[in-house]
């Protein structure tokens, strides 16, 4: 290992600089909502995970090479699976956790306000004003579903109801499974709170 470690062949470096970052890169990008991957932009992300990644266990790894510990196989193999595996994994759930953080907004992981309000999951009434001028509206809870980013926008309500004529909920539609809606037939949608 110590001969690995003074050593600079190519594939070493890639593994170190590289590999780390690219499952970090690939474990955040399943848990937050981005376009289609893009390898020019994702090579970006995985060095700097990489980096993050190396800053953090270089001490750690020399120190415990300094002191022959990797003469130890089990030691080594676990080094290996906590440095490449473990930690890798570790940061993109940080990242995404520091992003989720209600005192880090600057770092939201929401891409439109779309995908802020409909993350909440919260039961609300809505009332979905049509571009042709007619209003449907529902109750949106747990069975419901908004798409996210980058998807287009659709939102299914669960259920939906009679309206009023100042858009009181009067009563649920007979024998409603709902209704799906497309984002691009939406001009505005109206939320009020469900305190049930």
């Amino acid at each position: 290992m110590g001969d690995l470690l003074k050593g600079g062949d190519a594939i070493f470096w890639f593994v170190v600089l590289f590999l780390p970052g690219f499952l970090s890169a690939e474990v955040y990008g399943m848990m937050v909502a981005s376009e289609r991957p893009d390898f020019s932009k994702d090579f970006y992300r995985a060095v700097a995970f990489s980096i993050l990644n190396f800053a953090v266990f270089a001490p750690i790894v020399y120190y415990m090479n300094d002191r022959a510990l990797f003469d130890d196989l089990l030691v080594a193999w676990v080094t290996v699976y906590v440095v490449f595996i473990v930690a890798p994994v570790g940061w993109a759930f940080l990242m995404k956790w520091l992003r989720d953080a209600s005192w880090t907004p600057f770092l939201s992981c929401d891409n439109k306000a779309w995908d802020y309000f409909f993350r909440r999951r919260e039961p609300v009434w809505v009332v979905a004003c049509l571009n042709d001028g007619t209003k449907v509206g529902g109750f949106f809870a747990g069975q419901s579903y908004a798409s996210s980013y980058p998807s287009d926008e659709q939102i299914y309500i669960q259920q939906q109801w009679m309206l009023g004529d100042d858009d009181e909920f009067l009563k649920p539609v007979d024998q409603s499974e709902g209704v799906l809606l497309n984002g691009r037939d939406i001009k505005t949608l109206e939320f009020y709170e469900f305190t049930g």
